[in-house]
């Protein structure tokens, strides 16, 4: 699971670019050529909560008319299954908040050339 810090919460974050993945096997003022691994990953996405702008969540929002909030009162099955941020930004990025819901299936290992 991500920190506090991401973008959509503390949550796993998924991208369907290799791209977006590369960006975080190293620090951007020190990129590298050695090895890397990035993980192939099948995720279910459930009910889908569509995000513009960044939002700091603790879990999904809730679906119900007019609410979509993390933090109403409303059951768990009246919430989304994950958030996905397609905004202003280049890559849409994936995030569930129950790691049960992704199945890392490959390891996939590559040098930048």
């Amino acid at each position: 699971m991500a920190g506090e810090k991401g973008m959509f919460g503390q949550g796993v974050y998924l991208a369907e670019s290799s791209t977006k993945a590369d960006q975080y096997t190293d620090d951007k003022s020190a990129r590298s050529r050695k090895e890397k691994g990035m993980f192939l990953v099948r995720s279910c996405l459930g009910k889908i909560h569509l995000a513009k702008t960044a939002n700091k969540l603790q879990r999904p929002p809730c679906f119900q008319s007019g609410c979509e909030s993390d933090a109403c009162e409303h059951s768990e099955r009246q919430r989304c299954d994950s958030v996905v941020g397609d905004g202003s930004w280049i890559f849409r990025e994936f995030v569930t908040y129950n790691h049960h819901q992704n199945y890392p299936e490959y390891l996939i290992t590559y040098k930048r050339v």
